[in-house]
């Protein structure tokens, strides 16, 4: 999300060369509350996993024999690990949106001193992640060789960068970014939406398969809980209820900002496509706006979701 810094950085580029000190003022309030994209397709899976966890704790709890509680509360364990874990492609394809949009903010911060400490913390190269991206086995290749100018700012420093040189570097990292950016957010959406065969299970899964199978488990689990309850002649502590609701609503949520960052992703995309396309023609930016304003919109809905999913 933090790419979009580009977009209005762009729309003030077309009427000079540089950018004032009020344009890339905004640039960066911009920058800061649109911030952390790649973050969102990370929460929904992280997010169904602790709604996992939270369940299989019921059906532990429904084990009258101690040895049998106790594998079950292992099994938890075990599965707790496993979801920790996320595929090298999509690890990195989170990592290298994120280094684009880093680089985007360098490349077009004016202020030297601020220019200076985020070269300073900038860290990995673009291209070392591209390269690692480029050597996973049957992915669309991105080219290398993007970071040329961001290592030319960090190099120097930040303080002899220029606005002209600023606005030709630019120039030159969008058509690049673009190529990178279409194969990122196909990776983000694929992960987010469609099913991919995973060898260990024999099966294709997809994010929404899993969050649908987890309410089907959520209904099991609790189930199981509660005739344990009832088979000591008990009634469950209404605490509990309120948990199982609390979990269906966590599971509601998860699909939502599911569905939001597939929206969000696919307007990015064409938002960034736009503006490579009529920087190619010499046209002004005037008509990307509409794209850039819905991309916006749907930031505002993630936040909102993931508010609620942080507090219930």
């Amino acid at each position: 999300m933090k790419n979009t810094v580009l977009f209005f950085f762009l729309l003030s580029l077309t009427a000079c060369a540089s950018l004032t000190e009020t344009q890339i003022n905004a640039v960066h309030q911009f920058a800061t509350a649109s911030k952390d994209f790649s973050d969102y397709p990370k929460k929904v899976s992280s997010e169904l996993a602790a709604v996992r966890e939270e369940s299989r704790v019921f059906d532990a709890n429904a084990q009258l024999d101690r040895t049998e509680h106790i594998q079950r509360l292992q099994k938890i364990y075990a599965e707790e690990t496993l979801d920790a874990s996320h595929s090298l492609k999509v690890e990195l394809t989170f990592a290298v949106l994120d280094k684009y949009a880093q680089s985007l903010l360098l490349l077009s911060t004016l202020n030297s001193d601020e220019l200076e400490k985020q070269a300073k913390n900038f860290g990995v190269e673009i291209d070392s992640l591209i390269v690692l991206y480029n050597g996973i086995g049957k992915v669309r290749k991105i080219p290398t060789g993007i970071g040329g100018a961001v290592s030319q700012v960090i190099a120097a420093g930040g303080k002899k960068y220029v606005r002209a040189q600023q606005a030709k570097d630019l120039k030159k990292f969008i058509p690049q970014g673009d190529v990178l950016v279409a194969g990122m957010t196909s990776d983000l959406i694929n992960y987010l939406d469609k099913k991919i065969y995973v060898k260990s299970l024999n099966d294709s899964l997809g994010l929404k398969d899993l969050i649908a199978s987890q309410r089907k488990s959520l209904e099991q689990d609790y189930g199981s809980y509660l005739s344990s309850i009832y088979f000591r002649n008990q009634n469950p502590p209404i605490e509990r209820d309120r948990e199982y609701l609390a979990l269906l609503q966590r599971l509601d949520n998860v699909e939502t900002l599911r569905t939001q960052t597939i929206a969000a992703a696919k307007k990015l995309r064409k938002a960034h496509a736009a503006i490579f396309k009529e920087i190619q023609a010499k046209r002004t930016l005037k008509t990307t706006i509409n794209d850039i304003q819905a991309l916006y919109d749907d930031v505002k809905k993630i936040r909102s979701t993931l508010a609620e999913i942080k507090n219930p």
